[in-house]
């Protein structure tokens, strides 16, 4: 009990602080913007659109823009975000949607900032790959005093990757099929690791075509059976976002104080789902073709309003059924609030997120060997699979409280260098984003779009 405390210290001391600063330079990147990162969606859906019928060459980059966006979308909609969002309503109550969708939408610009700096940096390995992110351009654009940021952030990547993207992945999902089902967690864990280690064999081309099979039709099923649920249940909707509201500026909770754990819970909640400020998505950006750190951004948007959507959803149904009164494990709120929707429909969560933990997975090895990479060259990689095997292993073995202090070190001491980064960096940037953004410079049937 003494070191779950200690934990919940540790990371309330961290991300205390760290999110709410991460906040402040995604409004300050998103004013530098002109908002240009939200206004630019729709043309990012024209440019997936259009990708369709271009074909791309190794030259250019491994993945396709499509196959780049559910291959990001692994390492951003995990089983974590679902339950990460039910956890936090659970917490603080249903004010905190508001303050996390906020966060997560000023994290538009952080995300299409850190892809632009990204494909802009990005070089060709011995293997002849292209590899890009944070350890990169921190070490290229950085002045000569401060690029040492990037060898510590790819350290410090690898373990941040490790904990979030495997451990947390892992222990959340075998607990709650052992929970729910009565499924062993030693061989859930098994055939995760034996699965994993097959799929992170074929380097990032199967891992790629891994998620391609197993993640879009999962967020489908998601977005299709939440909205559903609110159709039915339409009566309930508005007295949910009215609470939802009222609850966010609750007039009481401000004198009485409980309104700062309200919007704290609320944007660490945006910044731990939308993952903007660590850089971690953006590692496989750099992988994808054409090489246009513009358009590449534009796809970096789409995978931030697909998880804002997933965020939503799921907010609104545990809202409306009610399931958050009741304290109990994320993943039981969830199926409950499913159930709620369509009787003996909760196994459908789980239908939706042991292919997002698994791709969640995948994808997350793929950014910890591109900093492996970084530091100790692409001979070690070997090594380094051996390493995220081990970690599935452990994510088993080890209590939720050691991943969940893990994470919060390790990211943040990824997150302060890079969030310090961009905004060094990003002043110089502002104008030629914009004009990359000015309808000239598209296809001027756009500019009542951009």
């Amino acid at each position: 009990m003494l070191f779950e405390q200690l934990v919940l210290g540790i990371d309330a001391f961290i991300w205390g602080m760290l999110a709410d600063w991460v906040v402040f330079a995604g409004v300050y990147f998103t004013l530098g913007l002109d908002f240009l990162s939200v206004r630019a969606i729709v043309f990012a859906f024209r440019h997936l659109f259009d990708s369709f019928g271009q074909s791309y060459s190794k030259k250019d980059g491994q993945l396709s823009p499509f196959m780049d966006l559910v291959t990001t979308s692994g390492a951003v909609v995990g089983m974590g975000n679902l339950t990460f969002t039910a956890l936090a309503i659970v917490v603080a109550g249903p004010g905190v949607v508001v303050w996390s969708c906020l966060s997560a939408f000023v994290g538009f610009a952080t995300r299409f900032i850190e892809t632009y700096l990204t494909v802009r940096y990005r070089e060709q390995n011995v293997l002849g790959d292209w590899v890009g992110g944070p350890m990169y351009y921190l070490s290229r654009a950085m002045p000569n005093g401060l690029k040492w940021m990037g060898p510590m952030v790819a350290f410090f990547m690898i373990f941040s990757a490790w904990s979030s993207g495997n451990l947390a992945q892992v222990h959340s999902l075998t607990s709650s099929l052992d929970k729910l089902f009565g499924w062993p967690i030693y061989s859930t864990g098994a055939v995760i690791a034996a699965s994993i280690a097959v799929v992170i064999a074929g380097g990032l081309p199967r891992v790629a075509r891994f998620n391609v099979l197993l993640l879009p039709w999962a967020i489908a099923v998601n977005i299709i059976l939440c909205s559903l649920i609110i159709l039915t249940h339409f009566s309930e909707l508005p007295a949910a976002v009215s609470l939802i509201v009222t609850e966010a500026f609750n007039p009481k909770a401000i004198f009485g104080g409980t309104i700062v754990v309200v919007i704290d819970t609320g944007i660490r909640s945006g910044v731990f789902t939308n993952g903007s400020g660590v850089g971690s998505a953006a590692v496989l950006h750099a992988a994808a073709a054409p090489g246009d750190p513009f358009k590449q951004g534009l796809i970096s948007l789409m995978v931030g309003a697909i998880d804002l959507t997933l965020v939503v959803l799921t907010s609104l149904i545990v809202v409306m059924s009610q399931s958050y009164t009741t304290f109990q494990s994320p993943s039981y709120v969830i199926w409950n609030s499913f159930n709620w929707g369509f009787e003996g429909t909760g196994v459908f969560f789980f239908v939706i997120a042991i292919p997002m933990a698994v791709t969640s997975i995948a994808s997350f090895s793929i950014i910890g060997e591109r900093a492996s990479d970084y530091l100790f060259g692409v001979r070690r990689r070997p090594l380094f699979r051996i390493f995220w095997i081990a970690g599935i292993v452990l994510g088993v073995i080890l209590p939720k409280s050691s991943i969940q202090m893990m994470y919060a070190i390790m990211s943040s001491m990824v997150c302060l260098p890079n969030i310090l980064g961009l905004t060094i960096l990003s002043s110089s940037l502002f104008p030629e984003i914009r004009s990359a953004f000015a309808p000239e410079a598209q296809d001027p049937s756009l500019e009542s779009s951009i």
